[in-house]
């Protein structure tokens, strides 16, 4: 993840309550076009990596995702106004397997 180099920010509304859950940055027309490159660049390398090296990097991002499942699944429950995960989102972690 990158910074983004402007200041512009939107706040992430707590549907349920109206509380700011955090601010998120807002990336500008530039900064879409300069990901787009990045991921050309890095899809035009992927073919001549080699498939084991690719596999240990997926598994240590599906390590990374399966440390803290339960922290994003709290995240996403809130952004959608559930006050906890007693709307089945806990169990919907199901794609890092």
């Amino acid at each position: 993840m990158v910074a983004s180099r402007f200041e512009t920010v939107q706040d992430v509304i707590d549907p349920s309550t109206g509380t700011v859950l955090t601010s998120v940055a807002i990336g500008a027309e530039e900064e879409v076009h300069l990901a787009m490159a990045c991921a050309a660049i890095a899809f035009s390398k992927r073919g001549k990596t080699p498939s084991r090296e690719r596999a240990v990097h997926l598994q240590r991002l599906a390590d990374m995702l399966e440390e803290c499942k339960m922290d994003l699944a709290q995240i996403e429950s809130l952004d959608v106004g559930n006050t906890s995960c007693t709307s089945g989102c806990c169990s919907k972690t199901g794609a890092i397997e």
